[in-house]
C-alpha cells in the first residue's frame, strides 16, 4: 500500500489444471505465479520484497517448483525473476513459460 493506503501491486500463486490454464502453466502439481506492480511503484524493490516473501510462504507449504509467464520484452521483470532462480521452459503464444525451484 502507498501513503494513502492504496494499492500498489498484488502477488499470487494458483493451481491451474490442462483444462484451465495460464500462459504459464506447466503440470497440475505446480502453482502459477502471478504478480504486479503499478508503474509508479515500480524500481523501489517492491517486485523483490514481494518475492521474498511469496518463496518464504511457498517453503512453508512444502511447494517445490513455481511457474510463471513474462512478456519477453518486459526485462526487468525478467531479471528479477531470473534473480529467484526462473529458468525458461517453453513459450505460450508471445510470453515466456519460466519455472524455479522453491526450496
Amino acid at each position: 500500500m502507498n501513503a494513502a493506503g492504496k494499492p500498489i501491486g498484488s502477488i499470487t500463486i494458483r493451481h491451474f489444471d490442462e483444462e484451465n490454464k495460464g500462459f504459464g502453466y506447466v503440470s497440475d502439481d505446480i502453482p502459477e505465479l502471478g504478480m504486479a506492480l503499478l508503474p509508479e511503484s515500480r524500481g523501489q524493490g517492491l517486485g523483490t520484497a514481494l518475492m521474498k516473501e511469496m518463496f518464504r510462504g511457498m517453503k512453508e507449504q512444502g511447494i517445490q517448483k513455481v511457474s510463471l509467464s513474462v512478456a519477453p520484452e518486459n526485462t526487468a521483470a525478467m531479471k528479477l525473476y531470473e534473480r529467484f532462480g526462473f529458468q525458461e521452459v517453453g513459450v505460450s503464444g508471445t510470453s515466456i513459460t519460466m519455472v524455479a525451484d522453491v526450496i
